[in-house]
């Protein structure tokens, strides 16, 4: 297992990826499909982090305790039914519906 200060470094590692997903698909940089992915996958990753967290750092059967277990829980919950969501409305071949690229057409008289 992972020593118990690398724990917290992976909670933080994770939340600024997330972080950096989020800013990258509000300037219009990610299509949504895509960002439904990586939030996703980053919820499956916090919410390793925060078990593993929540077993080094907080004393087990306090209050903190059970909050972190909780929103462990959760984001795994959110994080494999955005993956669901991601696999269902994917094309066939594996690419995004959305793939970012917008094709102009030009009219010249």
């Amino acid at each position: 297992m992972i020593p118990e200060l690398g724990d917290s470094w992976l909670l933080l590692a994770y939340a600024l990826i997330l972080g950096g997903v989020v800013i990258q698909y509000t300037r219009g940089k990610l299509p949504f499909h895509r960002t439904v992915l990586l939030v996703s996958v980053s919820f499956t990753w916090l919410s390793y982090a925060l078990f593993q967290v929540q077993h080094g750092l907080v004393p087990t059967g306090t209050t903190l305790s059970y909050a972190l277990h909780g929103v462990a829980l959760v984001l795994l919950v959110v994080g494999l039914y955005g993956l669901y969501w991601w696999w269902r409305h994917r094309d066939d071949d594996g690419d995004d519906r959305d793939s970012g690229r917008v094709e102009v057409a030009v009219r010249r008289d």
